[in-house]
């Protein structure tokens, strides 16, 4: 805790340093962690009625419905899902210039570069565990008429990656 007046207490994560105020009806308890640190912080336990939500660099709250448990499959923010379907139309649009265009430099590296950045967002996000899913999609097995066999494997695995963004999407976003 940062801070405490008789209307909030303001909360400071002291790795990521984020802070939140929480108005006194967001708290439910307050238990007191009795082992002394040896830092000198008073350290102790919240029960809040709202669950507290870390997007990047935002922070935000959520109400639950009960005190102290957490909201089930918290999806993202509104905002944040019209970023993520930004990217699986960007992605879908480089695939098919990818197609039209026979695998060129130029879309090859158009794709690679929205991959990335999908990669990065999903990190940033969503966490680790589902960027590096994201990169170890299965590949699909199907390519085009008349693609070039020599970067088949590129577009199966582009193809999977991107069914698996539209699974991540729907399941976030509803």
């Amino acid at each position: 805790m940062r801070s405490i007046s008789n209307e909030a207490v303001e909360l400071q994560n002291l790795r990521t340093d984020h802070v939140l105020r929480l108005n006194r009806d967001h708290i439910h308890s307050y238990t007191s962690n009795p082992t002394p640190a040896a830092d000198g912080v008073i350290r102790g336990y919240l029960k809040l009625t709202v669950q507290v939500v870390v997007e990047g660099v935002d922070v935000s709250i959520r109400p639950t419905t009960r005190p102290g448990e957490a909201i089930p499959n918290t999806a993202l923010s509104p905002e944040r899902c019209d970023e993520l379907a930004a990217l699986l139309s960007q992605a879908r649009l480089c695939l098919d210039q990818l197609v039209r265009n026979r695998a060129s430099t130029v879309s090859r590296e158009a794709l690679n570069e929205v991959q990335q950045q999908i990669h990065q967002w999903l990190g940033y996000y969503l966490g680790s565990a589902i960027a590096e899913a994201f990169l170890s999609a299965p590949p699909v097995q199907a390519v085009p008429d008349k693609f070039p066999f020599k970067y088949c494997g590129l577009y199966q695995v582009a193809r999977g990656r991107l069914a698996y963004l539209q699974w991540i999407t729907s399941e976030q976003c509803g």
